[in-house]
């Protein structure tokens, strides 16, 4: 059976998000991929997708949240970033 596209679900205390930021990705003349990071700050801002079974019941997907990009180690599914709850610094109330 085939698994479509975003069919996972994230352990624990970790959040799959969703950043503008992983789709900049740059190409050297060389041929190396990599993804360009803001310079303005360590905080990303991104929209939570899913999250996992371990985590605040006050955090759901579809919030948007800030999170410190400098734990980030360049964990991703489906084009998800996979971060940990305690990397969440703030949480947008709209």
């Amino acid at each position: 059976m085939k698994k479509k596209k975003s069919e996972f679900q994230p352990l624990g205390k970790w959040i799959a998000v969703t950043t503008d930021k992983a789709k900049k990705e740059k190409t050297t003349e060389a041929g190396i991929i990599y993804s360009e990071r803001d310079s303005t700050g360590q905080y990303v801002k991104s929209i939570i997708a899913m999250v996992g079974t371990g985590v605040e019941e006050k955090l759901k997907p579809g919030d948007v949240v800030y999170w410190d990009s400098r734990k980030f180690t360049g964990n991703e599914v489906d084009g998800m970033h996979i971060i940990h709850e305690s990397w969440i610094a703030v949480v947008v109330e709209e």
